[in-house]
């Protein structure tokens, strides 16, 4: 991002709450400017040199989110600030309120409002818009989605009832006889120029077996009737009767898809909705949107009260109430060893009693076992590995970090990483045997 913190009258740090000086920020932008790699922040946030570095932690992406590797780490935490962008705007246009984004969508109009914040082609959203105000969709067949949904209903009801006796037998041990038996040929559902085989599966759900007297492929595979109903008054009032057979089987492998993504009850039943989700997670949207949809679902699974997510990791949000306070303790830890180390826009310097100068930045994903990239100068660009075993606020566990790299030469006995002349992987309890002795 090519823009710098701003100014404002109360120059007060949104990560610890410490007082920023002018001198700081010009710093701070400086760096920014002069930097040859991209800084990517929130540059709504006024932010403490020592913070800043650190609060795009709260953004970082997890390795992978329903399923989907995190390819471009970057993108999402540049993502990330744009959907709290996105949010923080969204609330002052409406009153205080997310319009239902409090929470991971769970109906088709909480879907509607997340892929408002997620998608960024006006025409795709305009006639998304279309969908979801079915009812004022032009009815040139006579056709309305009440209409088609009393047809089902109606129809499934028929079958019931003609298919009693059928059923009776076969309940009380007479199926061979049942089956023996020539039962009239049952009336097919006919919708529009389409006509249908449907079964009954469940209270909740039908099994399409034939369409346009043609077997379906997916005949086995339970549809919610309403999921059905919508997708087929669509499909009239966009005129395409004759693709019926090839919109059906793209709606049963959408719909199987986002099933094993998400909660199979917490899919859109609304197909247009189904049909974007599908191509913004599956790639064929602009890659953006599917980033922007997994940075807005990790939020949303943050600020959700029943989370799923593992504790430790929720030290590294800034959402937690810790957070101020660790970091108000990492900033007096980083005062108090005065001109041996250096914060930068980028983590931190530190010199350790052995003469060693140690780089510690954020690490690349979201890691509460590892948050931080540690190097040596001269290391020829090799990490040191330095696990945390103990779940703590990043601000405690940063504190904790700066300590060790300046008493490294104490630390070496603990932290065997630090230690030239041992591998890298013995240090991998490093911290936690150091803070338990």
């Amino acid at each position: 991002m090519v823009n710098t913190m701003k100014e404002i009258k109360e120059n007060i740090c949104n990560s610890c709450g410490c007082e920023v000086s002018k001198a700081e920020l010009d710093d701070i932008n400086k760096e920014i400017s002069n930097s040859n790699k991209e800084i990517i922040y929130d540059n709504k946030l006024l932010l403490c040199k020592i913070c800043f570095p650190w609060y795009k932690i709260a953004h970082a992406a997890p390795k992978n989110i329903l399923g989907y590797k995190i390819k471009n780490p970057d993108l999402f935490v540049e993502e990330s600030i744009n959907v709290q962008t996105l949010l923080r705007k969204n609330w002052s246009e409406h009153c205080g309120t997310l319009e239902g984004l409090l929470e991971k969508p769970i109906d088709d109009q909480r879907w509607y409002q997340f892929l408002r914040i997620v998608m960024t082609e006006q025409e795709r959203l305009s006639q998304l818009k279309r969908y979801i105000d079915m009812d004022k969709l032009p009815k040139k067949s006579g056709l309305t989605l009440e209409k088609i949904s009393l047809e089902v209903r109606e129809h499934l009801s028929y079958l019931e009832t003609a298919t009693t006796d059928q059923r009776l037998l076969e309940e009380h041990g007479w199926r061979d006889y049942a089956e023996e038996i020539k039962w009239p040929v049952l009336d097919k559902l006919t919708i529009g120029s389409n006509s249908f085989v449907i079964q009954k599966h469940s209270d909740s759900h039908i099994l399409l077996k034939e369409v346009n007297n043609e077997e379906f492929e997916y005949s086995d595979y339970p549809i919610r009737p309403f999921h059905f109903c919508n997708f087929l008054f669509r499909e009239i009032c966009e005129e395409r009767q004759n693709k019926i057979l090839v919109g059906v089987k793209w709606l049963v492998r959408i719909d199987s898809l986002l099933s094993k993504v998400f909660d199979h009850i917490d899919v859109p039943l609304n197909p247009q909705l189904q049909r974007e989700v599908y191509y913004i997670i599956q790639g064929y949207a602009p890659r953006i949107e599917k980033y922007r949809f997994l940075a807005l679902w990790s939020f949303l699974d943050k600020i959700h009260p029943e989370t799923n997510i593992h504790h430790p990791v929720t030290n590294l949000w800034v959402e937690n109430p810790a957070w101020e306070k660790s970091f108000q303790l990492f900033r007096s830890v980083i005062q108090g060893l005065g001109r041996v180390v250096k914060p930068t826009v980028s983590g931190f310097r530190i010199l350790g009693n052995s003469g060693a100068i140690y780089t510690v930045e954020p690490s690349t994903f979201l890691d509460w076992n590892q948050p931080w990239v540690v190097k040596k100068k001269g290391g020829k660009g090799k990490k040191i590995c330095i696990d945390v075993q103990m779940s703590m606020p990043l601000g405690d566990m940063l504190s904790s970090l700066a300590l060790s790299l300046r008493d490294d030469l104490n630390s070496m006995k603990h932290i065997h990483t630090l230690n030239p002349n041992v591998r890298q992987e013995d240090g991998h309890r490093a911290l936690y045997e150091l803070f338990r002795n």
